[in-house]
Order: structure tokens, then C-alpha cells, then sequence
């Protein structure tokens, strides 16, 4: 029999994970939906901050970032995906002065710190973000 936390080699297709964990020795990544869902959401949150790069590194920015991933991360929580009874224990999002220095803002770096609480680790799981912005378009 297959251990469940372990990968199986099937023929033809070769080594695929077999059952709900993963290899990990990290315990928040131990199962496979919850690094599915992290890799989701920082793919997802990549993609949606590089439409920035053009913007100004000002206060407006920060806000429109911070309404965007929160918006989304939001829809994780309804559809239950998250831990917790109410959004601020689900998930934060963060992209103003307290996630900025002042060399980031003279260099022109948007950071965005975000931290959710899957549903089967149910605990904080923090991702950072930095995107150069107020580049000038081609």
C-alpha cells in the first residue's frame, strides 16, 4: 500500500502526488490544496501588481492596490476557502507607509504584504510583494 504522504510512480505518467499531503517538512504546506492556494494567490496577486508599473508610487496607488487585493482575497473567504468567522481573521492586506521605507519610495518599490489563513493549515501564511513602479512607458 501507498503511504498517503508520499508520491507514487504510475507508468506512462511518472511521479505524481498520491493523496491529500505533500512532501513538505514545512507544516503550514503539508497539504497539497493548501499550496495549490498559495501558489493561486501569489500568482494571481503578480499578475494583477505588474498592471501598476506605470503608476505613480503615491498614496492613491497604494490605495487602489490595496482595495484590488482585497477585493480578491475576499472571494476566497466567501467562497470558504479561508479560515476564520470574519475577513480580519481570514486574511490582511497592507500596502502603505508601514510596508514602505523611504529608500522604497525614492526607488520607486510598491510593497504589498498580505497574509491569509487557509482553511486546512488555519494559521497566517504572510506573502511580500514588491513591484517597481512609476516606470515610464515605451
Amino acid at each position: 500500500m501507498i503511504s498517503p504522504t508520499r508520491s507514487a510512480i504510475f507508468p506512462g505518467r511518472g511521479p505524481l502526488i498520491w493523496g491529500a499531503r505533500s512532501l513538505s517538512t514545512d507544516p503550514e504546506l503539508k497539504y497539497v490544496s493548501v499550496d495549490r492556494l498559495l501558489d493561486q494567490i501569489a500568482l494571481s496577486v503578480q499578475a494583477a501588481l505588474a498592471a501598476f508599473q506605470y503608476e505613480p508610487d503615491a498614496a492613491s496607488t497604494w490605495a487602489h492596490v490595496q482595495t484590488l487585493v482585497t477585493s480578491f482575497l475576499d472571494g476566497y473567504f466567501r467562497s470558504g476557502s479561508l479560515a476564520g468567522t470574519t475577513a480580519a481573521q481570514a486574511y490582511y492586506v497592507r500596502c502603505d507607509r508601514t510596508t514602505m521605507t523611504q529608500d522604497d519610495i525614492d526607488n520607486q518599490r510598491l510593497i504589498v504584504l498580505l497574509g491569509v489563513a487557509p482553511l486546512r493549515a488555519a494559521s497566517f501564511t504572510t506573502l511580500k510583494f514588491v513591484q517597481p513602479v512609476g516606470v515610464v512607458a515605451p
